[in-house]
């Protein structure tokens, strides 16, 4: 890959692989196809009594199985997060303020 420098010390590309162009366009397809089930998903959502949604999202996360491990600097074992925010605020990523 042909790069150009800027400044000291940052490199950008000039030319971007055909492989990457076309991994980065399916990765867009699929999360605009996720986005629209999404939206599909919400519009039925107003449809449905309050103590349905609850469970109805709660059974989604663990459908989507969608979890952030983030190394703790002290213990090295690491935090687990739900990506939606669930255990957040528990992990050293959060605490310092990053």
């Amino acid at each position: 890959m042909k790069v150009r420098k800027v400044g000291r010390h940052m490199k950008i590309p000039t030319e971007v692989p055909e492989e990457l162009c076309a991994r980065a366009a399916s990765q867009l397809s699929n999360a605009l196809k996720l986005a629209l089930e999404l939206k599909n998903a919400a519009a039925e959502m107003d449809k449905v009594e309050e103590v349905y949604q609850a469970y109805i999202v709660s059974r989604a996360k663990e459908m989507l199985n969608l979890t952030i491990k983030f190394v703790s600097r002290s213990s090295g074992k690491g935090d687990y997060a739900d990506a939606a925010g669930i255990g957040y605020k528990q992990t050293s990523y959060y605490r310092n303020g990053r």
